[in-house]
């Protein structure tokens, strides 16, 4: 031991200590562990994880063992295995549970290379004010009103040479604003005003309806471009 910590080598004689040269002890493994967590080389000074009580396992002869990741020797492990294992094989009883997040499903929006002539005008309707959409899937649910907050998923793409700029499916994070108030380009405004939860539609994006002669991104939307969005209208709230 140096400075109150065991060093790996005295971690593995520990093990054979306990288990007595055997293998598949749940019981010497968590002590091997614990001994890792306390050399200088394995343990990260800044995690304080501390299970204390009772007196500390005893290893060969009177010796002891604290885990000392971040704490202090005198911090022992009380209930080894009742504290971390229900049973062989379970899940430590501290482990994190992530956050679901809302991925959506973006396959249909995924598209390669330039766009053919059918695949934006095929099914297409044009708007009198020249935004032309194609419904891919009718939605069921709620319809927005001005004012209204939506939450979008959505792919924006150049229709010059089919470049994808922009994707709330790769981010795995929709947007949300409020619908027909000037907060997005002219054109989505129009469209998800019409659209209801549940749909999907396919838009295609003159300039006057988009970013103009003005361009957007410091130049990855450049001036006068017509874009190509596959939207997907997810939830509508007051």
């Amino acid at each position: 031991a140096e400075g109150g910590r065991y060093s790996i080598s005295s971690s593995l004689k520990m093990h054979r200590a306990v288990t007595g040269g055997g293998s598949g002890s749940i019981m010497s493994l968590l002590m091997v562990l614990a001994c890792l967590g306390a050399s200088h080389a394995f343990a990260p000074a800044a995690l304080p994880l501390k299970l204390a009580g009772a007196a500390a396992p005893t290893l060969g002869r009177g010796r002891s063992c604290s885990l000392s990741m971040g704490v202090e020797r005198g911090d022992v492990i009380k209930g080894v295995v009742p504290a971390l294992l229900a049973g062989a094989g379970a899940a430590p009883a501290f482990a994190m549970k992530k956050k679901p997040v809302d991925k959506g499903d973006g396959k249909w929006a995924n598209h390669l290379g330039e766009f053919t002539d059918e695949e934006i005008s095929e099914g297409f309707t044009t708007t009198a004010s020249g935004l032309k959409y194609k419904q891919v899937q009718e939605g069921t649910g709620a319809q927005p009103r001005t004012g209204n907050t939506v939450t979008t998923h959505y792919s924006g793409y150049l229709l010059s040479n089919g470049a994808l700029f922009d994707s709330s499916y790769d981010r795995r994070k929709p947007l949300s604003f409020k619908v027909g108030q000037g907060q997005v380009i002219k054109a989505w405004d129009e469209a998800l005003l019409d659209m209801k939860i549940g749909s999907k539609r396919i838009l295609v994006i003159p300039p006057e309806l988009g970013y103009g002669e003005r361009g957007a991104g410091g130049g990855l939307i450049p001036a006068g471009a017509t874009l190509v969005f596959y939207v997907e209208l997810v939830g509508v709230a007051p």
